[in-house]
């Protein structure tokens, strides 16, 4: 099993999960030092954040299938153990149907979330291991779907690494009931990911062929074994200027970069409410966690906080507009 384990990842991986299935003892990843991932997942130089912690140092999380997060017991949504990669497998087999060679590697891509504190909490951790980010990629990419890099979905345009949508998503800390606006919806992982914490999830995509082909994805996942993607509300627009209708929102999370905070988008966020937003030179924004607040006087304040503190900074696309050209106002 060692061998195999070493010369060929992908076949080990589809032994480990077919066993699982089977009821066979898998083995425990993570006790043998020195050895290599086990998984074909990559890490590409210079994305992980430098701040990692050990295992030691963020224990990887334990819940059982009876247990976890509010939202899901809720929406009756099923809720994963996390107690092993097979336990893991199996149950996903049983309640989706997965391939289980994408769940081994979002098995371990999680793992890594977690160890480098892109995911904290058990919500979010669920909502990881929930969302089967295979089915946003596009054919020609599907074997690095867990790989952490942008990934190009056509149109010029990407879906975010695992590490950077984990931490965006961490940081605006969904609740149950919330309302949150996602600005770019892209191949729609990011606003499936969201579904699994509210069922209050709007999103706005200005590529007008690109929000169709999405929006068919999520009518078609709907009917096929994912009801909870029916409760995202999606259209083609140009994001810069929110979505008044349905404003104010909770939270709000921008997927494309730009060098300053959108007025609207301030304006629809609900005081005390976070948004999170690439904000920089084209090719090297900070991640921002911006949080609306009251002062003593009454009078609104904005803080912002780079998320990675410091350590990283990311290529967004541009936040591109109607028309033509981006919302950047330094050309």
């Amino acid at each position: 099993m060692k061998l195999l384990r070493t010369l060929c990842p992908p076949l080990f991986l589809s032994l480990v999960a077919w066993l699982s299935v089977l009821g066979a003892p898998a083995p425990v990843f993570g006790q043998e030092p020195g050895l290599p991932s086990p998984t074909p997942v990559v890490d590409e130089p210079g994305e992980i954040d430098s701040g990692n912690a050990s295992e030691a140092d963020l224990p990887i999380p334990q819940a059982a299938p009876s247990s976890g997060p509010l939202y899901l017991q809720q929406a009756k949504l099923p809720i994963p153990p996390t107690t092993s990669l097979a336990s893991f497998t199996a149950f996903m087999v049983a309640a989706r149907q997965e391939d289980p060679t994408f769940l081994a590697q979002r098995w371990e891509r999680w793992r890594g979330l977690w160890r480098n504190r892109d995911l904290v909490r058990e919500k979010e951790s669920l909502a990881f291991l929930l969302t089967p980010r295979e089915k946003f990629c596009r054919p020609w990419n599907l074997k690095r779907a867990y790989d952490h890099a942008f990934l190009d979905i056509k149109y010029g345009v990407t879906i975010s690494g695992p590490y950077i949508v984990g931490r965006m998503t961490t940081a605006i800390d969904v609740q149950p009931g919330e309302k949150v606006l996602e600005i770019g919806t892209g191949s729609g992982y990011q606003a499936a990911m969201l579904a699994y914490l509210t069922d209050k999830v709007y999103t706005i995509e200005i590529i007008e062929p690109l929000a169709s082909e999405t929006d068919q994805l999520f009518t078609q996942l709907a009917a096929n074994g994912y009801p909870e993607y029916a409760n995202i509300r999606r259209k083609a627009d140009d994001g810069y200027y929110g979505w008044e209708e349905h404003a104010p929102f909770d939270k709000i999370i921008v997927t494309c970069g730009i060098d300053h905070i959108p007025p609207p988008l301030l304006q629809q966020l609900k005081v005390g409410g976070i948004m999170c937003i690439p904000v920089g030179a084209p090719g090297a924004q900070v991640v921002l966690k911006v949080t609306k607040t009251l002062d003593e006087d009454g009078e609104v304040t904005v803080t912002r906080e780079d998320i990675y503190k410091g350590r990283k900074k990311a290529a967004f696309v541009p936040f591109t507009k109607k028309g033509g050209g981006t919302h950047y106002q330094k050309k």
